[in-house]
């Protein structure tokens, strides 16, 4: 955590995220209708369709050393773009942590004042890999999806159509298959091996960070292998 800042090499993953995030500002959900043009020959038609809700729950599944923790510490650290929480999914209790996080945001969940600030909550819970062994864990999971739903139902009574938070949680890909079913029927956005791989400007910058905050130099070319 101490060198995250130094080492982090932001990648096309975080500008997916990013952009698809937008979906979820508290001014981008409070329009409940969508404007939608259609052209005919000479006529234009102007008419109004109901927004469907964006998925809140982002599952983002690669190998094992992508570096999906560092992204989740990154993300939690974005506090200029998001009202962040995050938790290692291992932890205790994080379903009835994130709800008192929440509530401590004000009345609804801080809802008028998130839109106040146009800013969403960003909840990153981290590692589902390494919480399966523990007792109770997939119910707490359960909780905290179940929590999203609760939370949409509180946003219509102000005229949101959805609630401005996104549920991150990342996961190694081959232990994916033991957590899908609890996923099934969710609107969910996943982001699939997408860590695993930087092209090549984004592999200089990270070996020049590297090298930097560990204080060695590579002195020979490096070449592609394929």
């Amino acid at each position: 955590m101490d060198q995250h800042e130094s080492l982090y090499v932001k990648r096309e993953t975080d500008n997916k995220l990013e952009s698809y995030l937008m979906n979820l500002y508290p001014k981008a959900l409070s329009r409940e209708k969508k404007i939608k043009t259609f052209t005919s020959n000479t006529n234009v038609k102007i008419y109004e369709t109901d927004r469907l809700t964006p998925p809140q729950i982002i599952i983002i599944r690669d190998v094992c050393g992508a570096g999906k923790t560092t992204f989740a510490i990154e993300n939690a650290l974005n506090e200029t773009k998001y009202i962040s929480f995050s938790k290692s999914a291992s932890e205790q209790n994080i379903d009835i942590e994130l709800v008192a996080f929440l509530e401590n945001l004000g009345q609804d969940y801080g809802l008028l004042e998130l839109y106040e600030i146009n800013r969403p909550i960003i909840a990153v819970i981290d590692s589902l890999d390494e919480s399966q062994r523990i007792t109770n864990k997939y119910p707490e999971i359960k909780s905290i999806i179940s929590f999203v739903s609760h939370l949409n139902t509180v946003s219509k009574k102000y005229g949101f159509y959805a609630f401005p938070i996104a549920i991150v949680f990342t996961i190694r890909e081959e232990y994916w298959r033991d957590w899908e079913a609890l996923f099934e029927g969710q609107n969910v956005k996943h982001f699939f091996k997408t860590l695993s791989e930087y092209n090549e400007t984004e592999f200089a910058l990270a070996l020049k960070k590297y090298q930097q905050v560990y204080r060695y130099n590579i002195c020979n070319k490096l070449s592609r292998v394929y």
